[in-house]
């Protein structure tokens, strides 16, 4: 039997001879547990690629640059694979544009689907507001959940709201994702420290993402600024790319800030090194799905501070391995990064942490939770 995965991650065509990814580890760890093959639709935005397999998991690629484009080839392909019998169900990576293709292809081949909400986005005012297509998505993708065979959620929060949603509690299922976090416990950050504290600086205020707007970088910015006035110790290292680097760099040219080093993109493979490197981990987000990034810098050992997302307090317990402040509160958030770093107990606070996600995102654990949340959906088709 196989499963019909609908998905934009482009990693998933990479070639045979690059390195294999966490995705395609995680798929396959997927389709080992259940002693099934996973066909997988990508997204590609863009041409040229491939079919791809790895072991037990077969990428197809759309070939479409345009959105609207690749969605409809990604309905035909599926069709055209479904059409060949042996599969179990469908599973849509989101319940936006994935969700509504999924649910086309449920209704034209009678297959279950199961609706991943890996996210907050649902009614998340910042979110919303952000554009049109946000807006339609925001209602369109309540009526593909309200209309999927499952729904699997990461946590308890995401739980509630599908119940608020109309979504009937039997057909939920909370099943975190697969996550090596072992490969974040045993690191030596010596180096990164060594390559970025110099002078007065002996603390990293640790951030690891896209620099997108919804981000909000410009917070943490600003912490740092207000940080600088009391203390002149902290160096906040702010890793990744993306399109607001340009104004967020101006800004700190602006703040005079000398606290702030832009370290660019790294590899994957690197983080947890970074992690490692850290005294504290701050996440300063307006949204965000489950904050897996929170995850990783707990199995690091490391103490977090990020602003009250929806879905923080099932990754973290705030005042026992970190603190939530409220967004854009720059202030506050100065405050607590501040009392993580010199009160002595950020490195309790960070082995509280370590505790407490390595116990949520045992993978055994969430390998048979997956399973269970396919098998019960599959039975409701």
């Amino acid at each position: 039997m196989k499963l019909l995965l609908l998905s934009s991650d482009r990693s998933l065509l990479a070639s045979k001879t690059e390195i294999r990814n966490s995705t395609v580890e995680r798929l396959n760890e997927y389709a080992a547990e259940l002693g099934i093959e996973l066909s997988v639709i990508v997204h590609s935005k863009g041409s040229g690629f491939e079919n791809c397999s790895w072991d037990s998991v077969t990428a197809f690629p759309t070939n479409e640059s345009n959105p609207i484009l690749s969605y409809m080839k990604m309905r035909d392909i599926g069709l055209k694979l479904l059409s060949g019998g042996g599969y179990l169900e469908i599973i849509a990576q989101d319940p936006f544009a994935y969700g509504e293709v999924g649910l086309s292809l449920k209704g034209k081949t009678g297959l279950p689907l199961l609706v991943n909400v890996f996210s907050s986005f649902f009614d998340d005012p910042y979110w919303v507001s952000e554009s049109i297509a946000n807006r339609i998505f925001n209602e369109t993708g309540k009526k593909v959940v309200r209309a999927a065979d499952g729904v699997r959620v990461e946590c308890e929060t995401e739980r509630k709201k599908m119940t608020e949603l109309g979504v009937s509690p039997a057909k939920i299922f909370i099943s975190p994702v697969v996550v090596d976090l072992e490969k974040f416990v045993v690191v030596d950050g010596s180096q990164i420290r060594g390559k970025y504290l110099h002078g007065s600086f002996d603390r990293i205020a640790l951030y690891i993402g896209r620099l997108s707007r919804e981000k909000d970088v410009v917070t943490l910015l600003r912490a740092a600024a207000e940080t600088w006035k009391k203390d002149q110790g902290i160096l906040f290292l702010v890793v990744g790319t993306g399109p607001e680097e340009g104004n967020l760099k101006q800004l700190a040219e602006e703040l005079h800030l000398q606290n702030v080093v832009f370290a660019g993109k790294i590899p994957y493979s690197e983080v947890p090194s970074y992690h490692a490197a850290a005294d504290v981990f701050v996440l300063p987000s307006v949204y965000e799905g489950v904050p897996l990034v929170l995850v990783e810098a707990h199995a690091a050992g490391k103490p977090v501070v990020c602003t009250d997302l929806r879905d923080a307090p099932d990754v973290m317990l705030d005042g026992k391995s970190g603190f939530i402040v409220p967004q854009k509160d720059y202030g506050k958030m100065a405050e607590r990064i501040i009392e993580v770093v010199r009160s002595g107990r950020g490195e309790a606070m960070g082995a509280e942490g370590r505790k407490y996600v390595m116990k949520l995102y045992d993978k055994r654990d969430c390998l048979k939770k997956f399973a269970d949340a396919v098998r019960k959906t599959a039975g409701r088709g």
